[in-house]
């Protein structure tokens, strides 16, 4: 099975420097106001004039009476039961002022006030929990106030600016400009960043690619290809993002991902009636799963979206079963963009493969399996005006190589670094590995983000396993060829009829060979 150690980063940072967020429910926003996410591990701040920021809620004086929970566009009835109500039509008055919502009340945090009118029904549904009235000229009046998460649509001439800042907290404390100083010195000093762990992947699966089939005289040749998956992998994600929602800015951005876990997989390949031609899956997705990640409606959303890819590539003539593993140990890795440094600790662990073919008919093969585990984070800000992903993907490709192959009916062969042979064994076998590490962006994030543009930070390609055997079942000899290509082809299938016989029937295939290099990691490191 493939063991692939996962242990990535992404990394996109510019100076930040604010206090941590602290989300108060029993003192009302005037001006300033804080508030807690409640996926939990971020915050974010506002700040803004004495009059541009209020408040809705208990402590700002007001009680909901009607408000729909899921919706952010909308009018609400709410009623004054202190003189703090007040603040939110001192200064330049309700409409375009930014308020703190309850939690019972639309998806967002924060609104902004459309309208603010006294309600022509003042009556107060029965068993509404409003606190006895205060002294002030508008306790006791039901108002209606439409809002909506729009900032964008504010004049910050009449409003003032209005400030925010969003991160995830960790007990290390928000990113400072000092902070951000040692981590363009020392790309690895960025383990500080303020994160935390997101809910866990877990897959434990068998995934169908492709398939081809030809008809020929008498029966029918074909070609069929599948990825059993095991997934258990955990996403981590830190970020610092801050400017203005009014105007709708960002000044400072900073974003952190990690993916930490083990990938096994292992390639499928069934050939019946000794298919012959070429055969392309292309870059299929086995798997995606959106994670939960943090969102301020109106003001900046972080999506994370981790997914795996697989492709298998097969040029034969043969008839054949085979497995094919695909292995990497990729640990202390840290990526920052937009430097290309290499990330550390790249290497291959175990790779092994099964073979099982007719007897006494020679095989010719290459088959290129690729894993491609990828970890996307979506960024939206201001409901839409600007949008941009930035990802980091991984391809691990394992190439087998049959150069005429034949085996009798009683053939086998080990490998464990040294392999040997008994029976009637002819043939060589050939495994090369290749390993590449790419991070990029793709959309328009203000001055941050724009276009599309990938940085290849880290790309190498090892020959594994290379032997022949002869018919005598001697001690198998070296041979002096390069590593199977990896390639990269698209989603296409070109077989043929055999020339001769390919219909007799069999008897039970026999398993050749069945593990190779324990020692792999070994071998590779000589051959960096």
């Amino acid at each position: 099975m493939l063991a692939a150690l996962v242990k990535l980063s992404l990394l996109v940072v510019l100076p930040a420097a604010h206090a941590a967020a602290t989300n108060d429910w029993s003192v009302a926003c005037k001006g300033n106001c804080s508030y807690d996410l409640p996926e939990g591990g971020a915050s974010i701040h506002l700040s803004g004039g004495s009059n541009a920021v209020s408040d809705l809620t208990t402590a700002g004086g007001w009680t909901i009476l009607s408000c729909d929970s899921a919706v952010n566009n909308q009018t609400i009835r709410a009623v004054c039961h202190s003189s703090a109500c007040q603040h939110v039509f001192e200064g330049h008055g309700a409409v375009d002022t930014v308020v703190r919502l309850p939690e019972s009340c639309g998806t967002a945090p924060f609104a902004r006030v459309v309208s603010a009118a006294v309600d022509p029904d003042q009556s107060i549904p029965a068993g509404s929990k409003v606190p006895a009235a205060q002294s002030g000229s508008m306790t006791n009046t039901v108002f209606l106030i439409g809002m909506d998460v729009d900032f964008a649509a504010v004049n910050p001439q009449i409003t003032g600016p209005v400030a925010f800042h969003m991160s995830t907290n960790s007990t290390d404390g928000p990113v400072t400009k000092r902070d951000v100083k040692k981590i363009r010195n020392n790309i690895t000093s960025y383990n500080s960043t303020p994160s935390v762990t997101l809910p866990p992947v877990v897959v434990d699966q068998t995934f169908p690619i492709a398939s081809a089939s030809i008809s020929c005289d008498g029966f029918t040749a074909s070609v069929s290809t599948d990825f059993s998956l095991n997934v258990n992998a955990s996403v981590t994600l830190g970020l610092t993002i801050a400017g203005t929602v009014i105007p709708a800015n960002i000044s400072e951005f900073a974003v952190f991902a990690g993916l930490d876990g083990k990938i096994l997989g292992t390639l499928g390949i069934q050939a019946e009636a000794t298919a012959s031609g070429a055969f392309s899956s292309g870059k299929t997705s086995l798997y995606t799963a959106s994670i939960p990640g943090y969102s301020v409606p109106g003001i900046f959303t972080v999506g994370p979206t981790f997914t795996i890819y697989g492709q298998a590539d097969v040029q034969l003539d043969a008839q054949l079963n085979a497995e094919l593993d695909l292995s990497y140990d990729v640990s202390g890795a840290r990526v920052y963009v937009p430097s290309k440094e290499t990330p550390p600790g790249v290497a291959p662990a175990q790779s092994n493969f099964k073979l099982s073919l007719i007897p006494d008919l020679t095989a010719n093969a290459n088959i290129t399996a690729s894993l491609i585990p990828e970890l996307a984070v979506g960024l939206d800000a201001f409901s839409g005006i600007a949008k941009a992903e930035v990802f980091l993907n991984l391809e691990a490709d394992a190439g087998l190589t049959l150069t005429n192959f034949d085996a009798s009916a009683g053939a086998h062969v080990t490998g464990t670094g040294s392999a040997a042979a008994s029976g009637q064994v002819n043939g060589c076998v050939d495994i090369g590995a290749g390993f590449s590490a790419n991070i990029g962006a793709d959309g328009s994030l203000f001055q941050f983000i724009s276009g599309n543009v990938t940085y290849p930070l880290y790309k190498n390609n090892w020959d594994l396993y290379n032997t022949c055997f002869s018919a005598n079942g001697s001690t198998p000899r070296r041979r002096a060829i390069e590593a199977a290509p990896v390639k990269t082809l698209a989603r296409r299938a070109s077989l043929s009829c055999p020339g001769g016989s390919s219909s007799t029937s069999v008897n039970s295939l026999q398993q050749i060979i069945s593990q190779l290099l324990q020692a792999i990691q070994g071998n590779a490191s000589t051959s960096k």
